[in-house]
């Protein structure tokens, strides 16, 4: 995902950066009320009812598309915004693949742009079990990795 901003034309400025700290700092949460076959996740929907407080800052934001990239656009009541933009992948080259690739998209987005955690944060443990090494602390990590030397 990549983001751009700019001050030119009234946009991106410091009512809107003010309004987004004041914002973060009611410390928004979505819920994981989501599941699917990787664990619980916070749906869209969630996402949306973290984020409704930012209306009262004078933020609103919006999802338009440009071929196959969404574009995210954090506007503020002064006029400045910000604007981001993420490639849809579709798991299938179909209508369902490419609408089940925008939710996705939107979600993490949106999420990204207030600073709403959408996933709880486990300090590499999902990393480790996909490498094989689940269930391993730091230490016996180590000492498996100096028996294998």
């Amino acid at each position: 995902m990549t983001e751009q901003t700019t001050t030119t034309n009234g946009r991106g400025g410091p009512e809107l950066f003010k309004a987004l700290a004041e914002f973060q700092g009611t410390r928004p949460r979505a819920a994981k009320d989501g599941k699917n076959n990787f664990g619980k996740f916070a749906t869209y929907e969630s996402i949306l009812e973290a984020a409704q407080a930012a209306h009262g800052f004078g933020l609103s934001f919006t999802h338009i598309m440009d071929e196959d990239m969404m574009i995210t656009i954090l506007a503020h009541s002064s006029g400045q915004c910000l604007e981001s933009r993420m490639r849809v992948l579709a798991d299938r080259q179909n209508a369902h693949g490419f609408g089940s690739g925008m939710s996705y998209t939107k979600r993490y987005c949106i999420a990204a742009m207030l600073g709403i955690p959408a996933v709880e944060d486990d300090d590499g443990n999902a990393a480790m079990t996909s490498t094989g090494h689940g269930n391993q602390t730091k230490k016996n990590w180590r000492q498996k990795e100096a028996k294998a030397k």
